[in-house]
């Protein structure tokens, strides 16, 4: 997707839907959702963790809820999600860009700043340094939830969440909360993710 045409799609969604639930968090659904509260929107999080670790598989109950009444905005700039093996999402309603990584910070504060899409992933982005603070800022005007996966975490991202994944097994997710607005992180554990998704982000 080039700029011309995701300036067309933020333009053609309708807004009133996006915004009427702005400022609650973004259930993650499950054990998930008790463990760490919700995506926080406006806000910034990270899941951290190797590729094929299931870093995806925590994302995908919020991405295929949304999907089914709103917008989600996946940034992709190493082209690593194939969206049709991402099951029960409305692929109608996934603006799925893939820029190149030197653009790729520029393109999810764009799409943050619109205030269009509840929900905004970015996949293993370039080092995000003082982009970080640029990304928090368009977060919070647009009233979206940023979520950046990558295999390292960044201490330079300023985020309301941090998750650290450690694998996957049998329907499972090793998972440690490492930082939770308004409370203390916790130790490893194993997490039940009942949605299969194939391996990959």
């Amino acid at each position: 997707m080039n700029l011309d045409d995701l300036r067309a799609r933020i333009g053609a969604i309708d807004l009133r839907a996006s915004l009427a639930r702005s400022g609650d968090p973004i259930e993650m659904g499950g054990e998930l959702g008790t463990i760490a509260g919700g995506w926080p929107r406006p806000g910034v999080s990270e899941v951290s963790g190797r590729v094929g670790a299931g870093r995806l598989r925590l994302l995908l109950p919020a991405v295929r809820a949304l999907t089914h009444t709103s917008w989600v905005a996946v940034v992709d700039p190493l082209h690593l999600l194939h969206p049709p093996g991402l099951a029960g999402v409305r692929l109608e309603r996934l603006i799925h860009v893939r820029p190149g990584p030197e653009q790729a910070g520029w393109a999810t504060e764009q799409i943050l700043r619109a205030g269009a899409v509840p929900l905004v992933v970015l996949l293993d982005p370039p080092a995000v340094g003082r982009l970080g603070f640029k990304l928090a800022h368009a977060a919070e005007q647009g009233r979206s939830s940023l979520v950046v996966l990558t295999e390292r975490g960044n201490s330079r991202l300023g985020v309301d969440l941090r998750l650290q994944v450690g694998g996957q097994s049998e329907g499972r997710v090793r998972l440690r909360v490492v930082k939770r607005r308004g409370a203390p992180g916790g130790d490893w554990r194993w997490v039940h993710t009942p949605d299969p998704v194939p391996s990959g982000p």
